[in-house]
């Protein structure tokens, strides 16, 4: 898979080129990596009810199965207790997106969160 768009998207979204970032993010192949980017760039132009539809998106597509990205989401959407439940998600469901837990960028608002830091420790991080 290539989240190019995707990635490109997230960029655009923190240097404030919100049109753009939309564009990247509707330009997406893959569905995943789309949905996320909406989900984020749809939040920070203030359009909530187009954010959780595409949240939605991902959560009846791929279910647990985007536990991760999930917690991306809600980490980027300042609802940290919940993205700290499906950080817990993805750790039951062994979710590769996990090794990237202490470098991604987006998860960085939860370093201080009494969940993440036990996450950490649970995983001998």
């Amino acid at each position: 898979m290539n989240f190019g768009s995707l990635f490109l998207a997230w960029i655009a979204i923190y240097e404030g080129r919100l049109d753009e970032a939309l564009t990247l993010a509707r330009a997406e192949p893959v569905d995943l990596g789309r949905w996320v980017a909406l989900a984020m760039v749809q939040h920070r132009l203030g359009n909530g009810e187009a954010a959780i539809e595409a949240q939605q998106e991902l959560l009846e597509a791929y279910g647990d199965l985007a536990a991760y990205q999930q917690a991306q989401i809600y980490a980027f959407w300042g609802e940290f207790d919940e993205a700290v439940r499906w950080l817990e998600i993805a750790y039951d469901a062994r979710d590769p997106g996990l090794t990237g837990l202490k470098i991604d960028l987006l998860l960085r608002p939860l370093r201080e969160h009494p969940g993440y830091i036990a996450l950490l420790e649970k995983m001998n991080l």
